[in-house]
Order: C-alpha cells, then structure tokens, then sequence
C-alpha cells in the first residue's frame, strides 16, 4: 500500500507539473504536423518568395518549397513529371492545350471538389472561370488573365492622322500609308514563335472567321479540314506582308523583346502584344499612356481579344495530405488581401473578381474595357 500510494502521489506531481498528459487527451498544446509542398512556379521568384513567405507566416506547420522555371522548360518538366507520376504538388499552367493534355494524361487533377469545400467559383469572373475549366471540371486557377491586341504609339498615328481602324480593309490602307511615309506597320519577333503565330491567329480570324477557325483549334473536331480556301488565303495574305514593306524582311532574326525598340523610337506603328506591355514599356523608361491598344480588326464583324489566362494547378502525385495542403495554399492566393497584394506585384489582369488595376496603367485600363464587352478567341502560340 505504501509503494502505491507513493506511486500515486509521484504521479500526480508531475501531471500538476504539465509533464504528464491528461488521460485520453495527448498534450492540448501540440501542434499540428509538419507538411512540405513543392511548387513549380513560372511567377518571378521575388513575387513568389513573397508569397511563399506571407503563406508560411500564417501557417507555420507548413513549408513551401519553390522550384523556379522558365518557360518553355516547365513543359519539358511536366512531360517528365506526367509519365512518371512524381513532381511537384502545385505548378504554374496555361488554359489551352497544356491544360486539356495534363488533365487527360492525370497530371493534373480537377479542382471541383475544393472549389465547392472554398467557395472558389464565386470569386472568379466568369470568362476566367469558363477558360479555366475542361470538360466540366476546374483544372485551373485563372489567376492571371491577360489580352492581346495591336499595341501602337499613339504620337505615330497622330503624325499621320490615322485613327483605330475598325475592319481588316481600314488597317490595310492604313499600313500602306504607314509605308509611304517610311513607318514599318508592323513589328515582329520572329524568333519566338508564339509571337509570330499571334499575327497568323488574327489572319485566319478575318479569312476564316470566328466559327470556322474555332473548330479549325479544336484537334477533336474531324469535320474540318485545314486545307481549305479560307487558310489558304489567310497564309496567302500573310505572306505579302514582307513584300508589301508591312514587316522588316529580317523579322525571322527578332526576338520578341527587341520588337519593342521600332516602336519606342517611332520607326514602327505597331506590335500585336498583351497588356504585359505595360510593364515592358515602364521598364523601358517610357509612359504607358503615350500608347494605345485596340483589337486585331476584320472585315464582316468585330475584331477578337485573343485572351491569355494562367494560374496554378494541382498534381495530386503525393497523396492527400499534401493536396488538401496545396488547395489550403491556393485558398490562400485566392484571399481578397492577398489578391490586391499579388496582382498589384505582377502588375497584370486578373481572373479574380475585384483584383485591382493601377490608375496609371494605361494600357491595362484600356484592355479591362474590353474584357467584359469583347468576343475571346484563345491563342494557338505553342
């Protein structure tokens, strides 16, 4: 009796001392478990970091862990990733073919289901929404949603009294009087090929319109033919761009951040750019406001905003744990707070709805008119 009784009293000591656990109930001051999620980001690693270190600020138990990569080598990355089954837990995708061929392949996973756990849905705008979504299912977070448009020099069209033309027939006139007066219409990058295939998508728009080069994008769709009238007089078009003196005959030798130059020094009327010009031009040491944007026109209806949407998406490679843990981080992207923090850093469009836009960011407010009033058509730039 005596043993036991001293026993207790030992053992009530030390559970009054906090160094006992109450029966049943583990130690009400443990904490949660340490989680680690990698991210394949294609965002600039200081926006990012900061992010990252905002995010882990206010969830200490997890780490995340930033893999930078450049584009187009986050493909190559992925292709890996997908036919192994192993990557990271969250990377950096577009809408578009990427999207659809990653979802199919398993690689990335539909966002249904932690969309409707959040409330994700109701704080997308739905043009955003819609392009972040295949076959039903949310495959990406349309963080950032760009246009692309005819980028020109405002001071250029005034010296020559042009204005924004509203058909294809206004804009060829108007390159032609540009070329009789020694200004290069047109400024391309040839050497990245997104840049020069943007020019080829605004072409098949106006000789194939709308309906046709749609199903021409879509690779499921058997009941059209590329090798019909309508592409051939798109491509025959493009081709006497050169000869016409629309585009420099050494455009093939230009990268698409050098196509920029002709227009700042005036040699050049325009470019075919998304609003991330803005930046480009600020970084140049020019104003914004000194330039325009207006949509690629056609002839027999309203000219496209060929739209860029990009984001984050979820592997679903490492287990639950870790995707439940990567959807908490997305959640917390998606926070009002945190969206006018990080869209303002990237100085973009956003799909968020109430993302802000920069008072001074000329082009920026110019391309969010349209957003809402304008017919998209997405980029074939791969």
């Amino acid at each position: 009796m005596v043993k036991k009784s001293v026993s207790f009293l030992l053992f009530a000591a030390l559970l009054f001392a906090g160094l006992v656990p109450i029966f049943g109930g583990g130690n009400a001051q443990s904490k949660a478990a340490n989680v680690s999620i990698e991210w394949w980001s294609l965002w600039d690693a200081d926006i990012a970091d900061q992010i990252i270190a905002d995010f882990q600020a206010a969830n200490p138990n997890i780490t995340v862990v930033r893999t930078q990569h450049g584009d187009p080598e986050i493909w190559d990355a992925m292709v890996v990733a997908t036919a192994t089954k192993s990557g990271p837990d969250i990377f950096f995708n577009w809408t578009g073919p990427y999207q659809k061929s990653f979802y199919q392949k398993g690689s990335a996973i539909s966002l249904n289901d932690y969309a409707k756990q959040y409330g994700w849905t109701d704080r997308f705008i739905p043009a955003a929404a819609e392009a972040g979504t295949y076959d039903g299912n949310l495959t990406l977070i349309p963080y950032q949603f760009n246009g692309m448009g005819l980028i020109y020099k405002k001071s250029v069209f005034a010296q020559y009294g042009m204005k924004e033309p509203t058909t294809y027939t206004e804009l060829s006139a108007m390159c032609d009087k540009f070329v009789a007066n020694g200004i290069l219409p047109f400024s391309i990058g040839g050497i990245d090929p997104w840049h020069a295939m943007r020019w080829a998508d605004a072409l098949l728009d106006q000789y194939c319109g709308p309906a046709l080069h749609d199903k021409l994008n879509d690779i499921d769709d058997t009941s059209v033919s590329w090798n019909c009238p309508e592409v051939i007089a798109a491509f025959t078009e493009l081709s006497k761009w050169v000869p016409r003196g629309w585009v420099d005959s050494n455009f093939a030798g230009v990268a698409e951040a050098d196509s920029y130059m002709p227009l700042y020094n005036g040699k050049a009327a325009m470019n075919l750019e998304g609003d991330w010009a803005e930046q480009n031009i600020k970084q140049a040491g020019f104003d914004s406001a000194d330039y325009g944007f207006f949509l690629f026109p056609r002839d027999g209806g309203k000219g496209r905003l060929q739209r860029v949407v990009s984001g984050v998406a979820l592997t679903g490679f490492n287990g639950k744990e870790k995707t439940d843990t990567a959807a908490k981080f997305i959640d917390f992207i998606l926070k009002p707070d945190s969206v006018n923090k990080y869209i303002s850093l990237m100085g973009s469009l956003s799909g968020i709805k109430g993302a802000p836009i920069d008072p001074s960011a000329s082009i920026l407010q110019q391309v969010s008119k349209l957003l809402p009033v304008s017919e998209m058509m997405p980029p074939t730039d791969g």
